[in-house]
């Protein structure tokens, strides 16, 4: 019994020591962890955030292995019918029609030709393809052909319509910004006698820029001018064909006889033939008739046409014209096929200029400055050797150590090695660092800022009829001012030589202090006690801006570096121990009053690249802070 009694309580014990045990570990886990959903500690957020290498591309490539070879030609190649060579050589005199026909007979093609073609051309050519003869009479006569299983079809170029599409967004935008500054300084005076005299001189400058895309508009006008300019054809073929006739409208002359000696008859022909024997034969023929010769005559050539006709007839006088679904993004076409041909490359221009796409990427970094380098950042020392390739947007040259504003093209990727050497200047903290995707010639916005509300009080009052009080109107409005960091940016893409125009404005903006409104206090003194609350304020912020407007051209993957932005901070505080530094005179021994005044420099990094494909704008860094920190149940795939 007393051996079963201590086995119990030990049971007992070790069952709770078990409990205790299991739930500690899952104390000690849940306070271990800095995120219970994602279950990551908060070292793993540190190094998730940790600042990472660049990646080099070798790696890359080395990691993805070496591609297997492909075919460069496609596998139905063997079945396609080399191109045959033509020669050819046309006139006037030729009608158009029979020289097609000879030019599909000599390649072997069967033909299908429009009745209505008519004219003839001047053109030669000597061996060459079948399709680049038959584009090169098409353009002379006014027609259009396909080739298609060895047969070719030619026809008047009437017009026919075609749809295109453009997938562009139906809407207008407008972007403004202005720069201005105002010095004013007034003053008065008095002079001899009755008279006075007052001077007042002023110094103010402005700046402003605006861009209107409107891009529907502008499509339409373009497309509008293309069709009329080359609704009226310029042919070189003649207005009707040539007629060929078989005329007998020649004869051929008698032939006449060679005779030894001439005798008999006129009009008749005597040979005389001497045997050895001294015998003569003589034989009279009768004369050779006039033999008729057949004579090929051309007739009916016309001039070339002034513009405008075609071989169709009829089918010139159909006017060209478009519709445009702009919700849709279709443009439905009515013209002919050198007219499709115009506006499908102007399409093609457009999409390839306006669909391209611009990365924008910005840092916003704040340098303290050291004692020794109250002057600001000296690029010249953080620019120097051969890490960097400096090209330069100011019109002088050289490094503008007080406001600069050039272009890096980073040898090494990213730009750690900026940020390095500016630390060596003071402590760099990082601001802001935005970044976003905008279209070619579109105005794009990066706001990290934070609005302050203001208010603005007005009063009015009405005094009151027969003895009534007096009526007090008061109306409040909220303003808002930004404070933090906005950049306004416009690229314009040159897809030739791959390099960016930039409209870049960066405004930087802190609140100083706030200034009541003196216009509210006397408001309140006029009122005589009216209002209950004597100690009615409206404080107004003041503003710290730091701006620079400027254009600047740049290579796709440089970075544009904005310096020059100082501005002086200064704090104050109070040290000392408690309790005794609150005794009147002798507490002033225990406390220390704290005065300093630091100077920073506002440094902008801006980096543009031109993409191709909306997955080149996704670096490796967010796809792993998607899959660690997202918790959605269906994710993106990145």
């Amino acid at each position: 019994m007393k051996m079963q009694s201590i086995i119990r309580p030990l049971k007992l014990l070790a069952v709770f020591s078990i409990l205790f045990l299991s739930t500690g570990c899952d104390l000690t886990k849940n306070y271990l962890e800095h995120d219970r959903e994602t279950g990551m500690a908060e070292q793993d957020y540190r190094d998730l955030f940790a600042p990472r290498q660049p990646e080099k591309a070798n790696a890359m490539e080395a990691a993805a292995g070496i591609p297997d070879f492909q075919n460069y030609v496609a596998d139905s190649s063997s079945n396609l019918r080399p191109m045959p060579l033509v020669s050819v050589s046309l006139n006037e005199g030729i009608p158009l029609r029979d020289a097609l026909y000879e030019i599909a007979a000599q390649a072997n093609y069967d033909i299908e030709l429009d009745t209505r073609i008519q004219g003839a051309v001047i053109f030669t050519a000597t061996e060459k393809p079948l399709d680049v003869v038959m584009e090169r009479i098409s353009a002379l006569a006014g027609l259009r052909y396909t080739l298609k299983d060895e047969m070719m079809r030619i026809e008047v170029d009437t017009p026919y319509t075609k749809v295109y599409k453009m997938a562009f967004l139906n809407f207008t935008r407008n972007n403004s910004s202005s720069v201005s500054s105002s010095i004013s300084v007034g003053g008065g005076g008095g002079g001899g006698g009755a008279g006075g005299s007052s001077s007042s001189g002023s110094s103010s400058f402005s700046m402003s820029s605006s861009s209107n895309s409107d891009f529907w508009a502008d499509f339409e006008q373009n497309i509008t001018q293309i069709i009329e300019t080359n609704a009226q054809a310029n042919l070189l073929a003649t207005s009707s064909t040539p007629q060929v006739t078989l005329a007998s409208g020649g004869t051929i002359p008698p032939v006449p006889a060679a005779a030894v000696g001439a005798s008999g008859t006129a009009g008749a022909a005597t040979t005389t033939i001497v045997a050895p024997d001294g015998t003569t034969t003589t034989t009279t023929a009768a004369p050779t008739p006039a033999v008729p010769t057949p004579v090929l005559q051309v007739s009916s050539i016309g001039a070339a046409p002034a513009g405008g006709a075609s071989g169709g007839g009829e089918g010139a006088e159909m006017q060209p014209g478009f519709s445009i679904n702009r919700q849709a993004g279709l443009i439905s076409v009515f013209a002919t096929d050198k007219i499709h041909k115009k506006v499908a490359e102007y399409i093609d221009e457009v999409k390839r200029t306006i669909m391209t796409q611009v990365l924008i990427e910005a840092k916003v970094l704040e340098v303290n400055l050291d004692d020794q380098y109250a002057s600001g950042i000296q690029w010249s020392k953080v620019l120097g050797g051969d890490r960097f390739n400096v090209g330069f947007n100011a019109p002088s040259p050289g490094i503008n150590d007080a406001l600069s504003s050039f272009s890096i093209n980073l040898k090494t990727l990213g730009i750690d090695p900026v940020v390095s050497a500016l630390s060596s200047f003071g402590t760099v903290r990082a601001l802001a660092s935005p970044r976003l995707t905008v279209l070619n010639n579109n105005a794009a916005i990066l706001n990290v800022a934070e609005n302050t509300v203001y208010f603005t009080i007005e009063v009015d009052r009405e005094e009151g009829q027969d003895g009534d009080p007096d009526q007090i109107t008061i109306e409040s409005e909220a303003q808002s001012v930004p404070e933090g960091i906005i950049i306004n940016v416009v690229p314009s893409v040159d897809t030739d030589t791959q390099t960016i125009t930039m409209s870049v404005r960066p405004s930087i903006t802190r609140i100083r202090s706030f200034k009541n409104d003196p216009g509210v206090a006397l408001v309140v003194q006029s009122l005589e006690g009216d209002l209950d609350d004597e100690n009615l304020q409206s404080p107004v912020p003041e503003i710290d801006v730091k701006e620079i407007d400027s254009v600047v051209r740049m290579r796709s993957g440089e970075t544009l570096v904005m310096g020059g932005l100082l501005q002086d901070r200064s704090t104050s505080g109070q040290d000392g121990v408690p309790v005794l530094s609150e005794i009147p005179l002798a507490g002033n021994l225990f406390k220390s009053k704290i005065n300093t005044i630091a100077k920073t420099e506002i440094v902008i990094f801006i980096k543009a690249t031109i993409i191709d494909l909306a997955e080149d704008s996704i670096h490796q860094t967010d796809r792993d802070l998607y899959k660690m920190l997202s918790t959605d149940r269906r994710p993106l795939k990145l």
